[in-house]
């Protein structure tokens, strides 16, 4: 949680916008997600904003 907490605003905004979703085959905005934390990496579990498909973006050795 740490590391999330000390991103900068403009850094979690680059991983918030740009999660790929399987079913829109593009770069999307996730909404509604969950932050899981794995060491050493984060998850972020949640929803595509265009179609609503379930998607997750990893971020390694967070």
């Amino acid at each position: 949680m740490e590391f999330w907490k000390k991103m900068p605003e403009h850094g979690k905004k680059g991983v918030i916008e740009s999660c790929w979703c399987g079913s829109c085959m593009k770069a999307v905005t996730i909404e509604n997600f969950t932050l899981v934390f794995k060491k050493p990496d984060l998850i972020l579990q949640g929803f595509c904003k265009v179609c609503g498909n379930d998607i997750v973006r990893l971020v390694e050795g967070a």
